[in-house]
């Protein structure tokens, strides 16, 4: 991958976390939403733990 497109990869994903936390504010109020946003953050990223840890390597991918 390009630099560049890990750039625009990168401040898209910025940018759609600020959007989420907004629409988590309107969702589920001042009070709430950023909690509810911090868990289903944690949530997500307990997943991708997970999936990273646990699940089988591929191989043949010629990285080391």
């Amino acid at each position: 991958m390009l630099p560049i497109q890990r750039r625009r990869l990168r401040g898209a994903a910025w940018v759609a976390i600020a959007a989420s936390f907004v629409t988590a504010i309107f969702a589920g109020g001042r009070v709430f939403g950023p909690v509810l946003w911090f868990g289903a953050l944690m949530l997500g990223a307990a997943a991708v733990f997970l999936a990273l840890n646990l699940l089988p390597a591929r191989r043949g991918t010629g990285r080391r």
